[in-house]
């Protein structure tokens, strides 16, 4: 099991923890070439899943189709980044 004793940690790159259920990527307060690079590494991975028979695309009631949609939209609607006010909080 991997390690998680260090403060604020634990969260290991889940897709759970990495795109919040609003479809704001965790990285969106920190610049959005790492949210984009973040989402198609993930993309990435459930192409080579769906390659091999599994589908990744519907994990989490779609959850990366979502952080997709998200960042998309913030990227290419001036528009939306008013709507945008608070990062999302899990806690």
């Amino acid at each position: 099991q991997r390690k998680n004793d260090i403060q604020d940690y634990g969260y290991d790159e889940q897709l759970q923890y990495y795109i919040y259920p609003n479809g704001q990527c965790q990285e969106s307060s920190r610049d959005q070439g790492h949210v984009l690079a973040g989402l198609h590494n993930y993309v990435a991975i459930a192409e080579m899943a769906w390659n091999q028979g599994d589908s990744l695309y519907s994990s989490l009631d779609n959850r990366l189709l979502l952080g997709l949609e998200w960042s998309y939209r913030y990227n290419h609607n001036p528009e939306y980044h008013s709507s945008v006010v608070t990062i999302y909080n899990q806690s």
